[in-house]
């Protein structure tokens, strides 16, 4: 029998308290957080996911969290934004992207009244600052380069960013938590070595972060990718982004660490289902038996937890 071991297993603690498959969730931050919570809501579980945009940077997300001023809002390109959101939330005229701004905040309010588990992202140390006023923005919008800066973020003005908020949400009900997760996608627009340090940068933010509060707490999807799977193969082609496989490896460690045994069965139910959709109808009489089949897991799914479709 073969002694050599090819990978280094990430050995996760236990979890002494398990999340419930009722649990609500808000998944915030950089596109992993778009990948975590599409998961969970493949597997019809509550969740809200970047109503706001996705923000790479801890200062931009920090200050997401907080009650918003009204923004500064610019055209360019045909079009009204700001400089704090993300480029999705855009619009033909000022008094449009005002409402579609007010609209997406007022998502993400209610997501955070709602949740009981935030999930955080932090994607990047490496921030754009406007010269004029040495402001960190959440996008540059492709505005003239002339017009900002780039510096790395130090671990303190990171913490500082996210400690007040997270805080603040979590001093509202006892049985909130914070789970932080760096993300594995590289930003290799700087170079490896300012990748690897601006990641740095986010671990010691994360560790400060989860010592100081007992409710915060670190979940280590960054070193799985890069110390357990530790192979090209589990990129996707840009070399990049996670790939599909790393991503569903990631996820099942997720669920073996947070909930309990049942969201086995949830998740097989679900991958039912969603076979199911993808499936072309050959005519009517084919329909309806999908729709029946469908209607079958789903009642199984409402055993587990209850679905709203």
């Amino acid at each position: 029998m073969l002694s050599v071991r090819f990978t280094t297993p990430l050995h996760l603690p236990p979890n002494t308290e398990p999340l419930a498959l009722t649990t609500k969730f808000v998944a915030l931050g950089s596109c992993f957080a778009d990948r975590i919570g599409n998961r969970l809501a493949a597997n019809f579980l509550s969740v809200e996911t970047n109503p706001v945009g996705i923000h790479y940077n801890p200062i931009s997300l920090g200050r997401s969290l907080e009650p918003h001023p009204t923004p500064q809002l610019f055209a360019h390109f045909g079009l009204w934004r700001s400089l704090d959101h993300h480029g999705h939330l855009t619009a033909p005229s000022a008094r449009e992207c005002g409402e579609v701004l007010r609209s997406a905040e007022e998502r993400l309010k209610q997501a955070l009244d709602r949740a009981q588990v935030m999930l955080l992202t932090l994607g990047t140390a490496q921030v754009f600052e406007t010269v004029a006023h040495r402001r960190v923005v959440a996008n540059c919008h492709r505005l003239p380069q002339r017009l900002f800066q780039r510096r790395r973020l130090g671990v303190q003005e990171c913490v500082g960013a996210l400690w007040p908020p997270l805080t603040r949400w979590l001093d509202k009900d006892e049985r909130r938590r914070v789970i932080l997760t760096v993300s594995p996608v590289r930003y290799l627009r700087d170079g490896l070595v300012n990748n690897n340090r601006g990641k740095s940068v986010l671990l010691l933010t994360c560790a400060e972060l989860e010592s100081d509060h007992p409710r915060i707490e670190y979940f280590p999807a960054f070193e799985i990718l890069l110390d357990e799977l530790r192979d090209y193969r589990f990129y996707a082609d840009d070399m990049v982004q996670p790939s599909a496989v790393a991503v569903d490896y990631i996820w099942q460690l997720f669920c073996r660490r947070y909930f309990p045994s049942t969201v086995e069965e949830l998740t097989r139910l679900a991958q039912k289902v969603r076979a199911l959709e993808a499936h072309r109808p050959s005519g009517q009489t084919d329909l309806e038996h999908l729709r029946a089949k469908r209607a079958t897991l789903m009642e199984k799914i409402r055993t587990l937890i209850p679905v709203h479709e």
